[in-house]
């Protein structure tokens, strides 16, 4: 929420409503609305209404009113009153049919904080973990605000030292942020332009500057409301958990009280005599008494704080102690246990006793020192209870005097559960009395609008919310000085509507005797009030010293304890119960532990001072020396040096009892021992060896059988068979070798034949001197026929062809149908002679002709033609994003926002583009559609755009992202040849170096419609034009301010220019026509020398409006002058290894027929170079085409890198550095590429031009040896 104040300067302008999508982008200005009215208020959200006929008048003719569907909910509402801003958010929409009217309630952009919901607040994560105690104002409520787009703007100091604790259940972000306001008294502003909360101390906030309103002066109405029955005259506080004030009470009593308004005016000097007397009949000597009793206690208030701080000072150095004797205590007992051990095992226990004795020494001196310190606080507790008497009311009113006050006794209870302090409470229970002490007080008044008089001008600026003014009307005896809290403009009746509460009259006695009591009120206020913060343990180390060492009767009462109670202490003893199963419980009684799993009916283990007793005995037994089990059958001992049994038999059976794993173990064989050569191994299996270990056989279930020679070394396999039963031998002899396959015999060495049939496949070659062939059949899937000695016969016909490669992949197929595939290039002619491809139809008529003599194509029909060389079409709309800088806030952890470049999508601001050149780019010369270029609004974009040759009924809009601010753009506008419309909105256009004598900031030639739309221009000192149109061209300007020009708006041969609104002041004319024309509406630049200058027959219509415009408002240029040069290649060619290195003629990269792979260079003077090194380069953009013929014929990536060379090296050429860039580029596409910044680093340190490099044979493509590079730097 900001403040509508009215500059003094300025004559007061209407108010201004603008319809916005929820994202904040325009859509119209809504001119047909009435019964506008504005409703701002603190501690709440604004308001906006107003209503919006179905029908209007237009040009004398009833039409439907624009966009009045278009405003419906949860679009947004921007409101401009004189210049200032605010957002809000329509919720409620009504159409009524009884007057064809739309009735619309906007509230404030801030009841968007009401779309997110808490059901269950976890805190404020501080050092690691979420707490909700001792929270300071901004803690909380930058927790509150991190779902929202607000933040936190300004905030007074004092809400950054205050704590308090919170919970919020079921609720909104925005009740609970008016929660917190609440809790810490704060006065929110909200700035709904910025989504920010400005958080005051509202004692402090707003000025009267001198503004008085009267019966005679602005006032139209005024009526006045008290409300009695919200009024008290004591109020009781409670905390959080029931906190009161009692303890810090001097009167010992949980309340404070005020009666001034029923004693007002009385007053007494000081003698006590009496000068006024009550106006509500409250008799002279209860107003004595009353005032006799605050004085009383304001002069003994000392003495009670003293004593107070002082019963705090001795409370702490009590727990002191009693943590001290704690720990002595707890050091006796563990020496005593200590003792107990010694003399279990009659050892020595003269040192143990002598330390038990010491330590004895000292607990009871530790307890007399507690005693004294008791001692001292029990005569300090006498003396604040003998204080406390004094301060009875009894003391001081008479039992007459107490049954008349008892009528003017008005109760009520305050309660914070966020305060847990006692001072704290006090001190915000004082605050919230000052406004109930007395009838709460309401004036509404009317005033006539005088913020839009002219006579009242002396008092524009003075109304706003929060702002103080005095209120004067003799006829209600009301003299006041008001804070303004609410009002409502209504902007059609010019009427103001006020709402005041809490008025505060000027100078009455009622305020002095308020004074005088709140000095000697019954709850001490002279306490200190400065304990706003308070630890974050809630139990301080006084409770925790009671429940360490308090003493407890557990003969008399049950004490609980434990996380779910499960810790019992009564006259059983001491009781544990599982949480998860009551049954089972351990007790303490006495000297003995038991425990059960019944609930205490039985007990199955104790232990005593004799030992443990249990049924059964489950995991470790620790002995502190040596363990003894012994029966009549022998002895078990486990000591230092092992287990030892003596006169008894180890045994070990199996379940049924039948097996004694001892003697099993007695017999068994040992793992990876060596019987005579055999090892038995889990590893290794069977392991068999000679034993003159060169012979080894191996049997395992993993590798099968195999029996390996030691030689050289190592173990070489001579025999083996895995576990799928193949075998493998360095030499297999058999007398009789026999190789089946199932019932098959493949070879039989006893009949020596080979059955040739019973193989499917037949590798290799048979090598012969001679083959003895009678008749050779082939017979294949493909070919059938025979071979004679004299000739081939193919009587079954040629059925098909496949060509497989290495890897088994069909790379060439003919099918019996005459089907051809391929899978990689077809080459028709070359070797000295032109191919010819021709396809013909099935009339055989030729429909394509490809013939190298000829160098094209006949006869060829393409449905949908892509080339560069080809203007393309689209109807469909488009939307484009460009920035300066990465936009983190529009990413996410799985799809984080890019930085910008030209390379990107360009469709949203995740991913935006780095020029409006590359937008333009991606727009069909042909087009028919809506094309949006959005820059981002705090971008600062140096780019001169040229824009050539576009046709078609569609428009191209180049704006900024919002209505609210203008991106800076520094550069120029140049559009040739442009037949759809142009559009620019909502920029700063600045010139850079190289706009100056005879050019324009925008320059339009042959353009048939552009616009410029709230746009500030401003030139350089030699800037020549401001927005220039040319042969034909027609432009419209509309509130474009022009600054630091030599002329406005200029129209040169034959074309127009319409000046709507405009301002400036440029430096010859605002106007200039050239044998062209300059139509004026509305205002127009004021030229310094001329309003206008026409030469040649040129024509300036219209009345001559001039205005200077902002001027020095205008957001300056970058100090830092940049510049934008630009240098075109001296040559270019590709290099590759083979025939001792060879140059191509042309850059290239990739490669083909397997010759090697192209290194691709384009070259550039060498001042570039020298201009370039050392500078701070800003942006590098380099230019270039593919070739039209040779290389793969789809799209492929190109891989540029920098090079360190200005012509052809004599070696081997490198590249400079690793960096590389890849773009895609289709044959004979040209296209510009903003390169990395990297490239910008490699080219300050030296780099010298542009190269294509990828190491592989794919992407094979050549380029054009014309190129050019811009380099923008600094």
């Amino acid at each position: 929420m900001r403040n509508f104040e009215i500059p003094l300067d300025y004559k007061p302008k209407d108010v201004e409503v603008y319809l916005c999508d929820p994202n904040q982008k325009p859509r119209a200005k809504l001119k047909h609305i009435k019964n506008r009215q504005l409703t701002l208020k603190q501690h709440e959200v604004n308001e906006f209404s107003f209503d919006m006929p179905y029908q209007v008048d237009l040009k004398h003719r009833l039409e439907n009113n624009p966009y009045v569907y278009d405003v419906t909910y949860r679009r947004l509402l921007k409101v401009v009153y004189d210049g200032i801003e605010e957002w809000f958010i329509i919720i409620n929409v009504s159409p009524k049919g009884r007057n064809n009217t739309k009735s619309v309630t906007a509230y404030s952009l801030t009841h968007e904080l009401s779309n997110f919901n808490i059901r269950t607040w976890a805190g404020v994560q501080i050092d690691g973990e979420y707490r909700k105690t001792s929270l300071n104002g901004r803690q909380v409520l930058e927790n509150l605000l991190s779902p929202s787009l607000w933040t936190i703007g300004y905030m007074d100091a004092k809400f950054a030292t205050e704590y308090r604790e919170f919970d919020f259940t079921s609720t909104t972000v925005l009740d609970a942020i008016f929660d917190v306001a609440k809790t810490f008294d704060m006065l929110f502003i909200f700035d709904t332009v910025n989504r920010k909360i400005n958080i005051y101390n509202p004692k402090e906030y707003g000025v009267n500057e001198g503004l008085r309103i009267s019966k005679n002066k602005y006032l139209k109405d005024i009526s006045v409301e008290y409300k009695a029955d919200e009024m008290v005259t004591r109020l009781k506080l409670f905390g959080k958990d029931e906190l009161t004030i009692n303890r810090i009470s001097p009167a010992g009593v949980n309340y404070i009280e005020d009666f001034s308004v029923f004693m007002s005016p009385f007053e007494r000097d000081e003698n006590k005599n009496v000068i006024q007397h009550s106006a509500y009949g409250m008799s002279d000597e209860l107003c004595h008494a009353i005032l006799d009793y605050q004085e009383f206690i304001t002069e003994n208030q000392g003495v009670f704080n003293e004593k107070t701080e002082l019963s705090k000072t001795l409370e702490k150095q009590h727990d002191t102690l009693e943590n001290e004797l704690f720990v002595l205590a707890t050091d006796l007992d563990k020496l005593e246990d200590e003792l107990t051990v010694i003399q279990s095992q009659k050892e020595d226990e003269t040192e143990i006793k002598a330390k038990i004795a010491a330590k004895d020494a000292e607990v009871k001196a530790k307890t007399a020192e507690i005693g004294q310190l008791e001692d001292q606080q029990t005569t300090l507790k006498a003396e604040i209870d003998q204080l406390r008497l004094s301060m009875q009311r009894s003391n001081f009113f008479t039992d007459e005097l107490t049954r008349e006050l008892n009528p003017y006794i008005i109760e009520k209870e305050y309660e914070n559960e966020h305060v847990t302090d006692e001072e704290t409470l006090l001190k915000s229970g004082i605050e919230a009395f000052k406004d109930m002490r007395k009838p709460k007080e309401l004036i509404s008044l009317g005033l006539v609008d005088f913020t839009r008089a002219i006579e009242g001008r002396k008092d524009w600026g003075k109304l706003s919310l929060g702002c103080r003014f005095y209120l004067s009307y003799e006829d209600f005896q009301l003299e006041s000085e008001v804070q303004l809290t609410e009002f409502t403009l209504s902007f059609d009746s010019r009427s103001i509507s006020i709402t005041i509460s809490n008025v505060r009259n000027l100078k009455t006695n009622e305020d002095i005797i308020m004074e005088k009591i709140e000095r000697g009120a019954s709850a001490s206020t002279q306490l200190s009030l400065n304990k706003d913060k308070w630890d974050l343990a809630s139990d301080d180390s006084n409770s925790i010293a009671e429940l360490l060492s308090g003493k407890w009767d557990a003969t008399k009462r049950q004490i609980t304890a434990g996380v779910n109670e499960n810790v019992v202490i009564d006259r059983k003893g001491i009781t544990i119960t599982d949480p998860t199963d009551p049954m089972r419980l351990l007790r303490i009684m006495h000297s003995t532990v038991a425990m059960s799993v019944d609930g205490g009916n039985t007990f199955e283990l104790a232990i005593d001072p004799e030992g443990v007793f249990g049924e059964q005995i489950v995991g470790k037994i620790i002995a502190g020396q040596n363990l003894y089990i012994e029966n009549e059958t022998g002895k078990f001992k486990f000591d230092k040096d092992g287990v030892t049994i003596k006169g008894a038999s180890l045994r070990i059976l199996s379940d049924d009892e039948t097996t004694n794993w001892v003697d099993r173990w007695n017999n068994s064989i040992e793992e990876g021992e060596s019987y005579n050569g055999v090892v038995l191994s889990i590893k290794d299996g069977l392991v068999v060896e000679n034993n003159n270990h060169t012979v080894r056989t191996t049997l395992n279930a993993t590798e099968g059988i195999k029996i390996e020679q030691y030689k050289s070394g190592d173990w070489k396999k001579t025999f083996f068979v895995d576990t799928d039963g193949n075998l493998t031998a360095e030499d297999l002899v058999a007398n009789r070798l026999l190789i089946k396959n199932g019932d098959i015999t493949l070879i039989d060495g006893v009949t020596k034949t080979i059955d040739f049939d019973a193989f499917d496949v037949v590798f290799g070659k048979i090598k012969a001197k001679n083959l003895d062939v009678t008749d050779l059949r082939v017979q294949d899937i493909n070919i059938t026929g025979t071979l004679t000695h004299d000739k081939l016969n193919l009587n079954e016909n040629l059925k098909g062809v496949e060509v497989t490669n290495d890897a088994g992949d069909t790379t060439y197929k003919v099918d019996s149908n005459g089907n051809v595939s391929v899978n990689a290039s077809i080459t028709v002619g070359g070797n000295s002679s032109n191919g010819r491809l021709v396809v013909l139809n099935a009339n055989d008529e030729i429909i394509g002709d490809l013939d190298a003599t000829r160098g094209g194509f006949e006869n060829l029909y393409v449905a949908n033609l892509q080339s560069p060389t080809v203007s393309q079409y689209s109807a469909d709309d488009m939307n484009f994003y460009v920035s300066d800088r990465i936009l983190p806030s529009y990413g996410s952890t799985e799809n984080p926002a890019v930085a910008p470049d030209d390379t990107n999508a360009g469709t949203g601001w995740r991913v935006p583009l780095a020029t409006i050149g590359e937008a333009i780019r991606r727009i069909p010369r042909h087009y028919d559609g809506t094309a949006n270029i959005y820059i981002e609004s705090a971008s600062s974009i140096s780019e001169n755009l040229e824009i050539r040759g576009y046709v078609g009924a569609g428009r191209i809009e180049i704006k900024s992202s919002t209505l609210t601010r203008n991106p800076i753009w520094v550069g120029s506008i140049k559009a040739y040849n442009i037949n759809l419309k142009l559009e620019f909105e909502y920029l700063d256009l600045y010139a850079n170096n190289a706009v100056g004598k005879g050019s324009g900031i925008a320059e339009f030639t042959s353009c048939t419609h552009a616009t410029l739309f709230n746009c500030k221009l401003q030139g350089n000192s030699a800037t020549e034009y401001g927005v220039v149109s040319k042969y034909n061209s027609a432009v419209e300007v509309e509130k474009c301010d022009f600054q630091s020009v030599d002329r406005g708006l200029v129209a040169f041969r034959m074309a127009k220019v319409l000046n709507v609104n405009n301002t400036g002041k440029p430096r010859i004319s605002g106007a200039y026509a050239d044998a062209g024309e300059v139509y004026l509406a509305g205002t127009m630049p004021h030229g310094q020398s001329f309003e206008t200058d026409e030469i040649n027959g040129g024509r300036v219509l219209g009345e001559k409006k001039t205005v200077e415009g902002t001027g020095t408002t205008v957001t300056p240029p970058p100090a830092v002058s940049e510049v934008t040069k630009t240098w075109t290649t001296s040559s270019g060619d590709a290099w590759r290894p083979q025939f001792s290195g060879s140059w191509l003629g042309q850059p290239a990269q990739g490669g083909y027929g397997g010759l090697g792979v192209y290194k691709g260079y384009w070259f550039f003077p060498a001042d570039m170079s020298s201009t370039l090194s050392g500078k701070t380069i800003k942006r590098i953009r380099f230019y270039c085409t593919r070739s039209s013929s040779s290389g793969d014929g789809s799209g492929v990536g190109i891989y540029f890198r920098p090079h360190g060379y200005t012509s052809k090296p004599s070696g081997t050429p490198t590249y400079w550095g690793s960096n590389y860039y890849r773009v895609p580029f289709n044959r004979g596409e040209p296209k510009w590429i903003t390169l990395p910044s990297s490239f910008c680093t490699d080219f300050k340190n030296g780099a010298k031009g542009i190269g294509i490099w990828i190491d592989s044979f794919s992407n094979y493509a050549k380029m054009e040896k014309s190129a050019k590079i811009e380099v923008t730097y600094v």
